[in-house]
């Protein structure tokens, strides 16, 4: 009887282990392109070269940005946009 009980503890640990590198395995990327990178890094690069030199805090960007679409003025919208992106990459609302 405590042998029974021994296997299935065992049992128990090997199903555990297993499931846990199933779940780290399945946490790594399925695929990757190195293409794609690549031309993200370049379009990030673009992006921060036509913005220039940027001497206005992120929110005054915004809000010139939001008047500038509110007349219809694409061009200049898009170039703020791109200023916002250049100040602050990592924010996501942007």
């Amino acid at each position: 009887m405590v042998a029974l009980v021994r296997v299935g503890i065992v049992a128990a640990l090997v199903a555990l282990l297993s499931l846990s590198l199933t779940v780290a395995a399945s946490a790594q990327k399925a695929f990757q392109r190195g293409d794609l990178a690549d031309a993200a890094v370049k379009l990030e690069a673009q992006i921060k070269a036509e913005a220039g030199a940027v001497t206005k805090p992120v929110a005054q960007l915004r809000r010139e940005a939001d008047a500038a679409f509110g007349r219809n003025d694409f061009r200049t919208g898009l170039q703020l946009l791109g200023q916002i992106a250049t100040v602050a990459p990592e924010d996501g609302g942007n």
